[in-house]
């Protein structure tokens, strides 16, 4: 009956233009939205926590290359145990939205901070950079290379501590080779490597 009641609930929400709960998490508002989808503020009503929500977009469900890019997110932030990496609790999927739940960070990202300040002083830069790398060494030595850090996917919490956010275009250096088309680049322009601009297969630390 708990079962039926949250999929009678789920179509109704989506009858109604949007949705409001998928499983055991109430949707409360959004907090961003992006290319592969829409990350929401949730309330885990079975832990009584608030969580955030990433939901992918459905245009893009149907779409393998989008779908193991979204696992492997999710996959690498379970994988993944440290604290400046945004820790991921569980992945599901209901009603043909694929989620993944992740603590909730309250806070804005390095990008919207340095939109607003135009810059930072040196010292909060170098504690913010010492940060992102305490949690890069924390990913490389678990067999992850991020490939896309930059100021839109670092959040700097209300306490000052800095989380590295997206993992979706990470790789773990035990995939296969073919699983990284070669010519391809991937990441973001402004800040990606230059073998990554090449399209290299082989992206290290």
């Amino acid at each position: 009956p708990a079962i039926r009641e949250n999929v009678e609930k789920t179509i109704q929400a989506q009858q109604a233009g949007g949705i409001q709960r998928l499983g055991q998490y109430k949707l409360l508002k959004k907090l961003g939205e992006g290319g592969m989808g829409a990350v929401y503020l949730a309330e885990d009503v079975a832990m009584s926590r608030r969580v955030a929500l990433k939901v992918l977009a459905r245009r893009h469900a149907g779409n393998a290359e989008f779908l193991a890019r979204f696992r492997r997110e999710a996959m690498a932030a379970g994988q993944l145990n440290h604290v400046n990496i945004v820790t991921a609790y569980a992945v599901g999927e209901e009603m043909g939205h694929h989620f993944f739940v992740m603590e909730y960070c309250e806070g804005e990202s390095l990008e919207r901070r340095l939109q607003r300040e135009g810059r930072l002083p040196w010292d909060k830069a170098v504690e913010i950079i010492m940060q992102v790398a305490r949690g890069l060494k924390h990913a490389h030595q678990n067999g992850f290379v991020h490939r896309d850090i930059k100021p839109a996917n670092i959040i700097v919490t209300t306490q000052g501590v800095a989380k590295i956010l997206d993992l979706g275009v990470s790789r773990s250096v035990s995939e296969s080779a073919h699983l990284t088309q070669t010519a391809v680049a991937v990441g973001t322009p402004h800040y990606m490597s230059p073998e990554q601009a090449r399209g290299e297969k082989e992206v290290d630390h």
